[in-house]
């Protein structure tokens, strides 16, 4: 096993060993000193980790959306002198060797792939690299940060990044999920809102594909969408076969109140009356080791000539879906998210026949996503072979609430 797979590996049982403990917590954890010391040892995407003693904490800009997020366990609950942890593995004390110049290479390097094989996918976002960002701006590895304790439990996101307030709405259900802090860079002296976890957060997202079967030559046709170059937005300029959307607090990957509704209403371009003639089919769950870069060790060649390695792995999925259309044309609309997703180019393709379609080449965004389209021709087969009154079990409907049905 690779050492890269060993730290997976010793992840997961992480995560595992966590959630087991939350849930035989009856009330909230929290820790009795309010305000402690950290230094920045790790960046990876849109959060840090910070060695306070030799207790290791991971604060993220964004909230986590599942129910195994764990916030921090000190190994003496009573105190936040954490001199001694059991639960600490060696690599999470190291510190991330590579510079602010290469870090900032990195993240803003348009090639495919990293200098190890990897995959990369185009340039990323700076706004989620922790020095360039809106939030923690200008910290990096060997920072100290100030870090005050605010709530047990999953404050609501504002995207301003402004300080929690006592009286901020903490979310249902969020007990020791996270806590919410408060994290001053010693050297800017600015305040900014953050969630503290016991591990780097999972990643969890639906992705879903609009697939319109023509009548008039009876092929199907799927729906191309474009992504945006803000500051914001990773994978800049690149085609994806549908729409994504991360999960926020309290949804759900398997019903659709989840952000299924939000990644048509947000980035598909369609007139939304095209959903009550729709199907919508399940293409199941893709959380392969690495299957999004930006989740994973990052790996260059350094200024030095070495190759460096910084960032961690992490617990990435997706789970798939269809939105199956049967019909006239649908009618296209600009997405209500502009930044992540752009009008397409005069030579570009807004519908690609679904029995040629070819996600592989460098203008694409991930290669998973090739994955969900050799998928989606097999349920898609399936499906078509169904009598009516079975297909109408499968119909879109406007209850958020009901689980996606597997054919």
């Amino acid at each position: 096993m690779s050492v890269t797979m060993q730290k997976y590996e010793n992840l997961l049982s992480k995560i595992e060993r966590s959630f087991q403990w939350k849930k035989q917590q009856s009330t909230e954890y929290i820790p009795v000193i309010k305000k402690f010391i950290g230094i920045i040892n790790s960046i990876s995407y849109a959060g840090f980790s910070a060695l306070s003693g030799k207790k290791v904490i991971y604060f993220h800009r964004f909230p986590a959306s599942d129910e195994r997020a764990v916030c921090p366990i000190l190994s003496d609950p009573e105190e936040m002198d954490v001199d001694s942890n059991e639960d600490v593995e060696p690599e999470e004390l190291e510190y991330d060797n590579i510079s602010l110049e290469e870090g900032m290479m990195f993240w803003s390097d348009p090639s495919q792939y990293q200098s190890n094989g990897n995959f990369k996918g185009g340039s990323w976002g700076l706004d989620n690299f922790l020095p360039c960002s809106t939030w923690l701006n200008e910290a990096f590895i060997g920072e100290t940060v100030t870090i005050e304790f605010i709530s047990n439990g999953i404050m609501k996101f504002d995207f301003s990044s402004k300080p929690f307030q006592k009286d901020t709405l903490v979310l249902p259900n969020t007990m020791n999920s996270a806590w919410s802090c408060n994290v001053t860079l010693d050297k800017t002296g600015k305040t900014y809102s953050a969630y503290a976890m016991n591990y780097y957060m999972s990643q969890y997202a639906n992705d879903l594909l609009f697939i319109w079967s023509n009548p008039v030559n009876g092929k199907k046709y799927v729906k191309v969408l474009k992504r945006g170059d803000k500051p914001t937005v990773d994978m800049q300029n690149k085609l994806m076969p549908g729409a994504g959307e991360h999960l926020e607090p309290g949804e759900n990957l398997k019903f659709k109140e989840s952000s299924i509704i939000r990644a048509f209403n947000e980035e598909m371009g369609l007139d939304p009356t095209v959903l009550q003639n729709c199907y919508i089919l399940d293409l199941g769950l893709y959380d392969s080791p690495g299957r999004d870069p930006r989740y994973w060790e990052y790996n260059l060649i350094g200024n030095d000539g070495k190759k460096k390695t910084f960032g961690s792995t992490r617990y990435s999925c997706t789970h798939g879906y269809v939105l199956y259309y049967r019909g006239e044309a649908p009618k296209l609309q600009q997405a209500f998210d502009t930044d992540e997703v752009v009008e397409m180019g005069p030579n570009e393709k807004k519908w690609v026949e679904l029995d040629t379609i070819d996600v592989t080449g460098e203008t694409w965004m991930l290669p998973n996503h090739a994955e969900l389209v050799e998928q989606s021709k097999e349920v898609l087969e399936k499906f078509d072979l169904l009598d009516e009154s079975d297909k109408d079990k499968f119909r879109f409907r406007n209850d958020e609430n009901e689980e996606v049905m597997s054919l």
